[in-house]
């Protein structure tokens, strides 16, 4: 009986999680960059902004996906250790990790505003910020 009600609070609890719309969380500075790249004609790049894209584009998102991925393992990892009953010193450093990766995501998305403020002129940043739906 234990074992189903743990079951069901997991469901519970994945539904609930799945139910709510996090991708706010992030949004403005994961669609910023897209924004820039798609739009380098309208922004009015000139070719050195040209070139920072290329550049940004052709290094910054494998390492942040790199990042994301071991988010995704740790927490998989936390999931199982908590489902396999490990022990609290076992889950107080998964979920360390998982603090720590999630701090590096958002300070690399916030490295990536401050890139493209420093990149563009002040029109063309709130231009993109515009087309990225902001």
């Amino acid at each position: 009986m234990k074992k189903l009600l743990i079951a069901l609070a997991i469901c519970s609890a994945t539904s609930t999680a799945m139910a709510r719309d996090i991708s706010e969380l992030s949004s403005p500075l994961v669609l910023l960059t897209p924004a820039v790249a798609q739009n380098q004609d309208a922004l009015n790049l000139n070719d050195s902004q040209r070139a920072e894209v290329k550049n940004w584009m052709a290094a910054m998102p494998a390492q942040r996906g790199a990042v994301e991925d071991k988010a995704v393992e740790v927490r998989a990892a936390l999931r199982n250790a908590i489902i396999a009953n490990e022990s609290q010193e076992t889950l107080d450093a998964l979920a360390a990790e998982i603090g720590s990766l999630e701090t590096q995501l958002v300070l690399m998305r916030a490295n990536c505003v401050n890139h493209w403020r420093e990149v563009l002129d002040a029109d063309q940043f709130e231009q993109a910020l515009g087309l990225a739906g902001y």
